[in-house]
């Protein structure tokens, strides 16, 4: 079950007493002020598994297992959870037949060997990371860590890049484009050792592309898709120049033993340019939703002997049978590669003291639109005190329930009487 230290404390809590896990593995032993895992939040419930702490020190100097442990194909080989529209986040159970399958087909596709080197930016909770450890390390490459204090340290990025000769780059597009500006501005040829760059999980900028092969001419540029309910990835399109009329970077096609289908509300393919609902197909379909039947129902449907996953994204397929992705048919959005259902913030407002009604928008750059934020809009069931800031406090708990991504970083004063906005 992949998590994070830095995932807000109520989720995390969720996450290990859903899951029963007999031993967790941690950065220290837990203390009264290490936020989430701290003894009052790790006491087992009734029936469940108590939630020890392995230290890394203890780590090291375990010995190996004697033997290889016996593992099939279609056992679970992870659990990663994602956003829910009811306040309580979804356990995507993975296979490790599915897995292993993006894996190799990424690793065949690019040429992934013992010559790469991929920089770890991407946290363990988030699927990206699935490949940085699983993909490149099976291939005989390495991973280049990176340090906590330097995930969103571009210069950091490019020392490393350099010191270690890294050739693979695997991120959400904001991060590249982070690099790209401050290598632009502070003309560092990092780029230039990058020979493949792998963007995915939000809309990609169609400015990206050119940014990158001014850098470096003949590299390879891999605008990819999916979800986390089909093991990382499913589609992927490589780019060597960006046509003047695409209105934003396609999905491009299916990768090996993976297939797509856009489909109307009642299940039917929707001819070329007819917008319709994306499902994904293949060895790459999660198992389900952990101790979720009913969603997984929901989202996990059988056609003709077939198992897709309906992903709620919309989509389109142009006459060369090249797939374009055209955004959510719900509530959910993409905030820095995170999959939030704004139901779930919502539904964490509501729980707050003070708290009659509220909405949750997201809300775009005017230089980016494809990096949207989020804004809140609460109505109190008791009228604001004027000139002060009591009433936005309120939100000082949705970091408990909330994905930390979605959690308000500044509370700007009321407007009016009724509603205020808290933006993130």
């Amino acid at each position: 079950m992949r998590s994070s230290p830095f995932c807000c404390p109520g989720r995390c809590t969720f996450r290990f007493r859903s899951t029963s896990p007999p031993r967790g593995a941690g950065k220290s032993t837990p203390t009264p002020t290490s936020g989430w895992c701290s003894p009052a939040s790790t006491t087992p419930a009734p029936g469940q598994t108590d939630i020890s702490h392995l230290t890394w020190q203890q780590a090291i100097e375990a010995e190996p297992l004697a033997d290889q442990a016996a593992c099939a194909p279609t056992q679970p080989a992870y659990i990663i959870y994602t956003s829910g529209s009811t306040g309580t986040p979804k356990g995507v159970v993975i296979s490790h037949r599915a897995a292993l399958n993006t894996c190799c087909d990424i690793n065949t596709r690019y040429q992934v060997g013992p010559g790469d080197r991929v920089l770890a930016l991407s946290a363990l909770h988030f699927d990206l990371s699935v490949y940085d450890i699983f993909g490149v390390l099976s291939a005989g490459g390495a991973l280049v860590i990176v340090m906590e204090n330097q995930r969103r340290d571009p210069r950091a990025w490019c020392e490393l890049i350099q010191r270690h000769q890294v050739t693979l780059w695997n991120s959400v597009p904001a991060l590249f484009d982070m690099l790209l500006t401050w290598c632009e501005g502070f003309a560092d040829a990092a780029p230039e050792k990058l020979r493949a760059v792998m963007l995915s999980g939000d809309w990609i900028g169609l400015d990206l592309p050119a940014r990158y092969h001014a850098f470096r001419p003949q590299g390879q540029f891999i605008a990819m898709g999916g979800a986390t309910e089909a093991s990382i990835w499913s589609n992927a399109c490589e780019i060597n120049r960006v046509p003047d009329h695409w209105r934003a970077i396609p999905y491009g096609f299916p990768l090996a033993n993976q297939r797509y289908r856009v489909v109307d509300e009642l299940g039917r393919e929707c001819p070329d340019w007819v917008p319709g609902e994306l499902w994904i197909g293949g060895i790459g379909v999660a198992e389900g939703y952990f101790n979720d039947p009913v969603r997984s129902e929901q989202q996990f449907v059988t056609q003709s002997n077939a198992r897709w996953y309906r992903t709620g994204d919309l989509g389109c397929y142009w006459p060369d049978g090249t797939l374009e992705f055209l955004g959510r048919r719900d509530k959910q959005v993409k905030v820095g590669g995170y999959r939030i259902e704004l139901g779930e913030i919502e539904s964490a407002l509501s729980q707050l003291a003070g708290v009659k009604q509220s909405t949750v928008v997201a809300i775009g750059e005017k230089k980016r639109p494809w990096r949207p934020g989020l804004c809140l809009w609460v109505r109190l069931s008791v009228l604001p005190i004027i000139g002060t800031r009591r009433c936005p406090r309120s939100g000082a708990g949705l970091p408990e329930r909330c994905p930390a991504v979605s959690a308000p970083q500044k509370s700007p004063p009321a407007r009016s009487l009724i509603f205020f906005s808290i933006a993130c």
